[in-house]
């Protein structure tokens, strides 16, 4: 009864102000609430939006196996490759062989027409043209009519187109082993490329046995793998070309472009353009 009184008998003003106090305690305590809540609930969603960004990271099973799918592929297309410059490269060998054994028998011609060509006073070699009008050395260059001129040299020795036409035979075959021998170096080249292009796709398998690969290292190796493939070959010269098709009948396999197909067919890893798969090479024969 004492407390009723008392509580009746406080003024309304300080009623009022405990009452304001009690709802702003209840109103903070409920922001501390929802805070908490929110805090909670942010934090909860963090690690789902973590968990499905690392979900998405690692690599699937299926793009894996899509993965060392093209792994394969790309070895077809390099064993194809590594087939042409074989076929190239004994092409290149028998067209040097024949030019070599040309021009042996271009310089033996040379010599003994050396040989029988007119020895003038100074001790060089000429030769007279068919109608008699001008003077080479062994050489095929001219000579001038102060060191010999055409009369004094006697008919019935070699002539100076005779001269001038196997010295240019010579100086042709010359040209073509110097193209020859540049082929070689671009067939070296091609194979050192080749050989860099295996090593990446061995890194690429090394990739798979790891126990967890993500999706952002599949897509730098294979672009690293495209970087790498061998897309060309060397250019020969037309010595060996014409020797290509005898060449690899012989002792290159038939099957050319049939891996480009495979490649294709193999989808790539989150990369929205096509494989560039090596061109189709055309050997005439």
């Amino acid at each position: 009864m004492i407390q009723l009184v008392q509580h009746f008998s406080q003024h309304p003003s300080e009623r009022h102000s405990k009452w304001l106090r009690q709802r702003q305690w209840f109103i903070k305590a409920r922001e501390e609430r929802t805070k908490e809540k929110r805090a909670e609930a942010d934090e909860q969603e963090q690690d789902a939006i973590l968990g499905l960004a690392v979900e998405a990271a690692i690599a699937t099973e299926r793009q894996i196996a899509e993965f060392e799918a093209r792994l394969d592929a790309y070895d077809a297309e390099l064993d194809a490759h590594e087939a042409k410059l074989n076929v190239y490269d004994a092409a290149v060998a028998q067209a040097l062989m024949e030019s070599i054994e040309r021009l042996d028998k271009l310089e033996e011609r040379h010599r003994r027409l050396v040989e029988r060509g007119y020895t003038a006073s100074n001790g060089q070699k000429v030769f007279k043209s068919e109608d008699g009008t001008f003077v080479v050395d062994q050489e095929g260059e001219l000579v001038s009519d102060e060191v010999i001129a055409p009369i004094d040299i006697p008919d019935g020795l070699p002539t100076a187109e005779e001269i001038r036409d196997v010295v240019a035979a010579v100086k042709a075959e010359k040209d073509v082993q110097r193209k020859l021998h540049d082929a070689q170096r671009e067939i070296d080249q091609a194979r050192e490329k080749l050989a860099d292009a295996r090593d990446k796709v061995e890194e690429g398998r090394d990739l798979l046995t790891e126990n967890e690969i993500s999706v952002d290292e599949l897509e730098e190796i294979e672009a690293e793998l495209e970087e790498a493939m061998p897309t060309s070959l060397p250019q020969l010269p037309a010595s060996a070309m014409k020797l290509i098709s005898g060449v690899q009948t012989e002792s290159a396999p038939k099957a050319t472009t049939e891996f480009s197909g495979a490649a294709l067919s193999v989808p790539k890893i989150h990369i929205p353009t096509a494989h560039p798969v090596t061109s189709e090479f055309r050997i005439d024969g």
